[in-house]
């Protein structure tokens, strides 16, 4: 089984290379005057000759800070930032609110998935993979980045949250995917029925159902929607497709499953599935029953295939 190494969506730290600053932030010229000497600091840091043992240790950790500083000066710019902000990132153009927490670290060019996205992308090209289901898609990080691959001919994509579907289509539209993608405005269950969606206004992709597993303080979730929950299988009828399947759903990956059987048993699937703590024990064994194992992780994120 292949672990890759922790730089997750939560607490993700800075890789060992700085990607360039953000063209443009728009601030107060001192700051950002600051903030792109900072920066230069931090690549004669990283041009620096390569020293071994305890020096080289010294080296990298001083990377890392100055990798750090930089990223922390460039969000504080970053939500001085007109609302929304169209910027360019990672071969793709995307519009991003500076005051959410994902969007502003995307904008401010920060570590985010990184490796999780390259392993999807290696995936795709490796197993020819032609069908992505992004489940829980947020503003479509993942949407718009597999959708630019070749490989890939349809999308199918899952947003609950209002505002975030917006952003979602949007970001379609901006990458010219919109005949590839087919975008619901719903979230995935075992059942089919309404529910009450808790939002955290900074951080949109964390929004959850179910606040009971929340390993956050509950009073960040300040807002609420109601939203309609529907299955898997009622929506999706493909057959004997190779499929990459995403699921991002903050703690609701039981339901998701249970309502998408009659699919994984009539599909190639390959999964990527975000676990919390919670559901470690149960998702994996609920899986096995449908002859699924896992094969490989990536911080919170973990895949698993199909066995024969």
């Amino acid at each position: 089984m292949t672990r890759w190494g922790g730089r997750g969506r939560r607490g993700e730290a800075a890789a060992g290379r700085l990607a360039p600053p953000p063209p443009g932030p728009q601030g107060p010229p001192e700051l950002a005057e600051q903030c792109c000497q900072l920066h230069a600091f931090c690549r004669s840091v990283q041009r620096a000759p390569q020293v071994r043992g305890a020096a080289r240790q010294r080296q990298d950790r001083n990377q890392s800070i100055m990798s750090k500083l930089v990223y922390s000066i460039s969000k504080r710019l970053n939500r001085l930032r007109p609302f929304p902000s169209l910027v360019s990132r990672r071969g793709a153009t995307f519009l991003l609110d500076p005051r959410d927490w994902i969007d502003n670290r995307l904008i401010a060019g920060a570590p985010f998935e990184n490796e999780q996205l390259a392993f999807a992308e290696k995936l795709v090209r490796d197993e020819r993979l032609t069908t992505f289901f992004d489940i829980g898609a947020n503003f479509g990080l993942y949407t718009v980045l597999l959708g630019r691959l070749p490989q890939i001919d349809r999308i199918i994509a899952f947003e609950p949250v209002r505002r975030s579907f917006a952003q979602l289509m949007g970001n379609v539209f901006a990458n010219e995917l919109s005949a590839k993608v087919d975008a619901h405005q719903i979230a995935l269950g075992s059942t089919s029925a309404e529910a009450t969606i808790h939002i955290d206004p900074r951080s949109h992709g964390l929004a959850r159902i179910d606040l009971a597993g929340a390993d956050r303080d509950l009073s960040v979730f300040s807002q609420s929607e109601t939203i309609s929950v529907r299955r898997f299988d009622d929506i999706v009828s493909l057959r004997s497709q190779r499929c990459l399947v995403k699921i991002d759903v903050e703690g609701a990956v039981a339901g998701v499953l249970a309502g998408m059987q009659r699919f994984l048993a009539s599909n190639d699937v390959w999964l990527q599935i975000e676990l919390l703590d919670s559901e470690l024990s149960a998702v994996p064994s609920l899986l096995a029953e449908a002859n699924f194992r896992e094969f490989a992780r990536i911080d919170r994120d973990t895949y698993f295939r199909k066995v024969s």
